[in-house]
């Protein structure tokens, strides 16, 4: 530990310049002369600000109705406090929205993902010592639904047909 110690004008002082996580703990000031001692203690806590370790991917595509897991490794000290939002609106934990944080893993869960869900996801992770957030875009695509079917055409030999379908969902499609 790098620190400077002095005594000026009956103040005792200890400076830590640069502190470390491994400079918390008790520290402990006792003056002692021919009559005796005294001592008081503190405790110095170093605060880490939480910093992204893992970050999610900046773009994701998922299928419509499925459960969807957004997750990103972050580390600080002490205390970390976690919010998801989605289109800058905070997200509670819910029938919809899953969220957990362990290990230094904060996780957001999507239930019955639908087209609407698709948005900017952010993840804010704060403490004390400062705040830091991660974001990724989300895709929702949904499967193409035949909304109108084809129906059966009389043609006339030498004459045009044409055969219609109407399709839902999320294109461009593939036809065939």
């Amino acid at each position: 530990m790098e620190c400077k110690m002095s005594f000026e004008d009956k103040v005792a002082v200890v400076e830590i310049p640069k502190s470390k996580l491994k400079d918390s703990g008790k520290y402990v000031c006792t003056a002692m002369n021919e009559a005796g001692s005294s001592s008081c203690e503190a405790v110095v806590t170093v605060q880490e600000p939480p910093i992204f370790v893992k970050k999610m991917e900046p773009k994701i595509t998922w299928k419509q109705g499925i459960a969807a897991r957004l997750q990103c490794s972050v580390k600080g000290s002490p205390e970390l406090h976690i919010h998801w939002f989605w289109n800058e609106r905070e997200l509670g934990d819910g029938d919809k929205y899953k969220i957990s944080f362990k290990n230094g893993v904060a996780s957001l869960e999507i239930m019955n993902l639908l087209v609407t869900d698709s948005g900017s996801y952010t993840c804010e992770v704060s403490n004390n010592a400062g705040s830091e957030s991660c974001n990724t875009l989300i895709a929702v695509k949904e499967p193409p639904y035949i909304r109108k079917e084809l129906q059966t055409v009389e043609a006339i030999k030498g004459a045009a047909a044409q055969l219609e379908c109407e399709i839902t969902g999320t294109a461009p499609f593939e036809i065939s």
